[in-house]
């Protein structure tokens, strides 16, 4: 099993930050993600397809879930301390956009995710 590509989540002066450079990442289906936050904050992610121009007439059958793993009913996890998704195999070419939210802070970022065949 591969590592999954870790997304550390940390506030720093009321800023979330995700990474070393933002949280945006760019992964094929197969591959494993994992978002994490340490101390006594917790973290809930919510994800959307980005829709795109060239793909507008089918934009209302493509999936909102990026991952394998069972799709939660209002496309968000949390509030945990860790998550691990694997990328979908029907969410090849698809580009995703997340929200981060930190609470109990309620403070939030919106990286992407950009799945290549």
């Amino acid at each position: 099993m591969a590592k999954p590509i870790e997304i550390p989540v940390e506030v720093h002066n009321g800023t979330v930050t995700c990474g070393r450079v933002g949280g945006n990442v760019r992964l094929k289906p197969g591959d494993k993600i994992k978002w994490s936050i340490g101390g006594n904050r917790t973290i809930q992610l919510e994800f959307f397809l980005l829709g795109r121009e060239d793909d507008a007439e089918r934009i209302g059958s493509l999936r909102r879930w990026p991952f394998s793993e069972e799709e939660p009913g209002n496309f968000s996890v949390g509030p945990v301390q860790e998550f691990i998704g694997t990328i979908a195999p029907e969410a090849d070419g698809l580009d995703f956009k997340y929200y981060v939210t930190v609470l109990p802070d309620q403070l939030r970022l919106d990286p992407i995710i950009i799945v290549h065949y």
